[in-house]
């Protein structure tokens, strides 16, 4: 059976130019599905023009946008700037390079 790999960092589903610029796999409802469920928060995801695919917004459980619009450069700065450490540890440790993707999942 033919099969590939991909290497990814979950914080390419934040970057303007993550995943290949967009045009390859993409991997930003993995990581926005996982913030979902561990930290109970909603994401939105959309294309930045003809760029990445990518988590475009991120509000907490009173609907309050959590990704800073001041002093922050969405899509050029690291997300780890903003999150709480205990997210960025949660992700890293999730997405690790043991992570392989469940069988018949595609996104």
């Amino acid at each position: 059976m033919a099969s590939f790999k991909i290497e990814f960092d979950w914080r390419e589903a934040f970057y303007k130019f993550g995943f290949c610029d967009g045009d390859s796999w993409n991997g930003s409802e993995l990581v926005a599905d996982f913030i979902e469920e561990q930290f109970k928060v909603k994401t939105e995801c959309d294309s930045w023009g003809c760029h990445n695919y990518m988590i475009m917004a991120v509000k907490d459980q009173d609907g309050k946008e959590m990704i800073p619009e001041e002093d922050f450069r969405h899509g050029y700065d690291e997300p780890d700037e903003w999150m709480p450490k205990v997210w960025v540890e949660a992700l890293d440790e999730h997405f690790d390079e043991n992570w392989q993707q469940p069988v018949g999942a595609w996104y």
